[in-house]
């Protein structure tokens, strides 16, 4: 039989409450229509309702590509003076309804800390510095003053901001190998904390070790947290969705493997140790679909993968991208499938079970996680027009929020599984891999007196019977919830909104728990008593 044992007195590490986290983006209907009212700039109160119920922890905006282009002057004072900018990124209007302050008001509405990343494209580092100065500084200062005026007289104190986003992209604006980036976190750190030296940075991590570790080593006491970005191509099948969160943990493991080596050289200039902040994920990228023309220019040149650039310039041809100056309508129609509730099924939240499984599992290496995006495109949850669906992501962020106290456990899983070989072109990777059918993460809370443990059932097909073994605390009681549906490829729609659903069940235990049920295509999460 298959068996989870768990340690109640070996703590890998605490449990960051800001795993959960999510990002808005101005792009498509993510904001404008979805988070917000389109006219307004207001929160939508039924977008705001469900996402109560899902939790947000932690709110990054603007982005996301769309901040490498992003002047934040452009969205603050009377919505009516401010400018509609073209958004060079997406190449759509940008009519700043929705800024800095209606943002903070999101995020306090929402019970969000925020996190904003400043513009290291075609921003400067004062406009950044300035931008610090109209969140966190009190006085009469120019930019404190405006915020005053702009009917804010406290402070947002806004405590994390990041340093660009993907600076390293072919097609990020003001892109930067890394010799130049080092040189502006260094600039960007050095003007944002004149103005508030107890903010933390975030600065731009990459898949390449290389990058990595001469960022860390050479700039590391100019920011507290190193950015991974992970995003999969759409998996041909249910069986490699469940082995690519494998991908993703080889990649936390060689970030905090580069971290590590090049935190020697800077162990006497900094204090606690840098970590991840994993600010982007998802099982695949929103529009990876959808922008499948535009997309396989950016693959076609990549100087690491020549097998990569073959495939990628023949598909490029075989698509024929439109003209350019037919691009904003080319973006716009291909945007308009990409909201389809439909196109997130049961197997994106399983991916995602997964993949919190691997961060609560690094014991507070990972400090902060932001799903991408929070509404919309691939989200939590679906709002267009009425209606609101909660996804089966968003239903996965709800349940294994009840992780997000306390201490994680070790935890051993034995069981049988299968090996397929897995490729992510995203992220270079090829390989073999063995994929355990069960996947299980525990967390313990004593102020809470409760254990949490939660089981995805990678399996497609079958149930799996397994003993659950307990050490070193007693339980009294067990309340169940499992997350499932008829297929793997469910979706919850505004007319089948129950497809992928939760049931939920107790039971008092005589003893120590000695089985458990797991159904196929499932994650269950277990509630224990103490």
């Amino acid at each position: 039989m298959d068996a989870i044992k768990i340690d109640a007195e070996r703590i890998l590490g605490p449990v960051e409450r800001r795993l959960l986290g999510e990002i808005v983006e101005h792009c498509g209907s993510l904001v404008y229509g979805g988070l917000v009212d389109r006219q307004s700039g207001a929160l939508r109160e039924d977008t705001a309702a469900a996402l109560r119920k899902v939790g947000v922890p932690l709110l990054r905006w603007p982005g996301g590509n769309f901040a490498s282009g992003y002047h934040w002057q452009d969205g603050v004072g009377p919505r009516e003076r401010r400018p509609i900018r073209f958004d060079l990124e997406w190449q759509a209007e940008e009519p700043n309804t929705f800024g800095t302050d209606e943002y903070i008001a999101t995020c306090q509405a929402l019970g969000a800390t925020p996190y904003l990343c400043a513009n290291a494209g075609s921003g400067t580092a004062e406009e950044a510095a300035r931008w610090v100065e109209y969140c966190n500084r009190d006085g009469r200062s120019t930019f404190a003053a405006l915020r005053a005026a702009n009917g804010h007289p406290r402070p947002h104190g806004v405590p994390l901001w990041g340093i660009g986003n993907e600076v390293y992209g072919r097609g990020q604006i003001g892109r930067a190998d890394v010799d130049g980036y080092i040189g502006t976190v260094k600039e960007f750190s050095r003007l944002m904390k004149k103005v508030d030296p107890t903010i933390r940075l975030v600065a731009v991590g990459w898949e390449r070790a290389e990058w990595n570790f001469r960022l860390v080593k050479e700039a590391g006491e100019y920011f507290d947290y190193l950015a991974l970005h992970s995003y999969h191509p759409r998996p041909a099948s249910f069986a490699e969705a469940m082995a690519l969160p494998l991908v993703t943990a080889e990649q936390i493991r060689e970030m905090l493997g580069a971290i590590d080596s090049a935190s020697y050289y800077v162990k006497d200039r900094r204090g606690e140790p840098i970590r991840i902040a994993m600010d982007e994920w998802n099982l695949q990228e929103w529009d990876h679909e959808r922008f499948i023309e535009w997309l396989s220019l950016a693959y076609a040149y990549n100087p690491a993968n020549p097998e990569l650039v073959a495939r990628g310039s023949a598909l490029a041809r075989e698509t024929r991208p439109p003209d350019p100056a037919r691009m904003p309508a080319f973006l716009a129609e291909r945007r308009k499938g990409d909201d389809d509730d439909a196109g997130v099924t049961l197997t994106d939240g399983l991916y995602a079970a997964c993949i919190i499984h691997e961060m609560l599992r690094t014991g507070g290496r990972i400090a902060l996680g932001c799903f991408a995006p929070l509404v919309n495109g691939k989200g939590l949850i679906g709002c267009r027009g009425g209606a609101v669906v909660r996804r089966p992501t968003g239903l996965v962020f709800q349940l294994l929020g009840s992780h997000l106290d306390g201490a994680v456990l070790d935890s051993f899983v034995r069981c049988g599984g299968s090996e397929l070989f897995v490729r992510s072109d995203a992220q270079n990777f090829r390989r073999r891999v063995s994929v355990p059918r069960l996947d299980a993460v525990a967390t313990l809370s004593t102020a809470a007196r409760r254990l949490c443990v939660s089981v995805v059932n990678r399996d497609e097909r079958d149930e799996v019977r397994c003993g659950i073994r307990i050490d070193g605390c007693g339980v009294k009681r067990v309340r169940r919830a499992v997350l499932s549906a008829e297929r793997v490829d469910r979706a919850n729609t505004a007319a089948d909104p129950g497809a992928v659903h939760v049931t939920r069940s107790e039971r008092e235990l005589s003893g120590a728990p000695c089985e458990e049920s797991f159904a196929p295509h499932s994650c269950t999460l277990l509630v224990y008593d103490l």
